[in-house]
């Protein structure tokens, strides 16, 4: 019983916050693709959605999705061989830190951890899921309290986990975990907002 009303106090609080404001993005861009070794995403045109709902002064929670849709090659003696069609696609939540707002121009600030999904075209390729993190910032020109248009730039970083572990001596327990970048993406884009 105690769970289920700290469950509805939760939910109303959730309620009252998307009242009072709650905004979508539709935007698009350029993304820069990326590359490993001798792999290489190519670059191209970006577009996805973005939706937000204010979580306290000048904060707000965020979720976005974006999409390229490009090409996988392979650098050799010969050239860029092409390997397969690929989509790049961002599944992200965060928070959105406006940092000065004179209520037309207003800058911000972004931070989303999610997942990265590449999904080739060829079935020779499997579709791979990544952890990823993104870092932001742009700025928002408010043309009236309900529409704005928005410049961002984004760094884009998938990321695989090398390693872990748990230890324990005298001084106590530590745990630790080894990550790196697969990819550092980046896009360029900009959008309309619409705020309710």
């Amino acid at each position: 019983m105690k769970r289920s009303i700290l469950f509805l106090m939760l939910l109303g609080s959730v309620a009252v916050t998307l009242r009072a404001q709650f905004e979508i993005t539709p935007y698009g861009g350029w993304m820069l693709g990326g590359g490993r070794y001798e792999y290489n995403v190519e670059s191209g045109p970006n577009y996805g959605v973005q939706l937000g709902a204010n979580a306290g002064d000048d904060t707000k929670v965020i979720f976005f999705y974006n999409r390229m849709d490009s090409r996988l090659t392979k650098e050799s003696a010969l050239g860029d061989e092409n390997l397969t069609n690929l989509a790049t696609e961002y599944l992200q939540l965060g928070v959105m830190r406006e940092v000065y707002n004179n209520d037309v121009v207003v800058p911000y600030g972004l931070f989303t951890m999610g997942t990265t999904i590449f999904t080739p075209k060829n079935s020779v390729y499997y579709t791979e899921w990544m952890f990823s993190v993104v870092l932001g910032g742009g700025v928002r020109f408010y043309v009236t309290e309900h529409l704005a248009f928005q410049a961002q730039a984004r760094m884009l970083m998938p990321m695989r986990f090398g390693g872990g572990g748990f230890w324990c001596g005298t001084g106590g327990c530590s745990v630790g975990a080894g990550t790196y970048s697969a990819i550092v993406q980046g896009d360029f884009s900009g959008g309309l907002v619409f705020s309710f």
